[in-house]
């Protein structure tokens, strides 16, 4: 098991280091801008129910109840709860870490590992700005929870995932 390499997209840190979710709030970073357009996402959405949720023997959403969540924040991401925009961007980068690099280029425009980073930062400004660590929610648990078992997936995988 080796552990994936560094990869640095316009000077920022790795996709694959969970440093970041102790980030300080930048508000100028509106965390609606690291969503993905509104086709993309309901893609990714659909793939993470279909093909990732339980793939690791470890179920933790309750799709009927957190499928509003998601829709609802695609839909609608400005002024969307700080906790449902981490959850959305869980799953996008859960997603986007099971996606082949031809289809995550093909769905995403981008290389996954750019597209993968976004997201990253993404969920720990929705962390920072929601001020998690003083004010958890179980939506926000979920997404950590998710965020951390699909970094780990890669970290266990090391390379033959990147």
């Amino acid at each position: 098991m080796t552990t994936p390499p560094s990869v640095t997209v316009n000077g920022s840190t790795s996709p694959f280091s969970a440093s970041g979710i102790l980030s300080a709030p930048v508000f100028s970073l509106a965390v609606a801008d690291f969503h993905p357009p509104k086709r993309v996402a309901v893609k990714l959405w659909n793939t993470y129910v279909n093909n990732v949720d339980g793939c690791t023997g470890l179920k933790l959403l309750h799709i009927p109840t957190d499928e509003v969540k998601i829709y609802s924040t695609i839909e609608q991401p400005v002024g969307a709860p700080l906790d449902h925009h981490a959850l959305c961007l869980a799953i996008f980068y859960a997603t986007t870490i099971t996606l082949e690099e031809n289809e995550a280029l093909d769905l995403l425009g981008q290389a996954r590992s750019i597209q993968l980073l976004k997201f990253k930062v993404g969920l720990e400004q929705a962390f920072a700005q929601g001020d998690f660590l003083d004010r958890p929610t179980l939506t926000g648990l979920h997404a950590l929870a998710i965020y951390l078992v699909y970094l780990s997936f890669v970290v266990t995988l090391g390379s033959t995932v990147i």
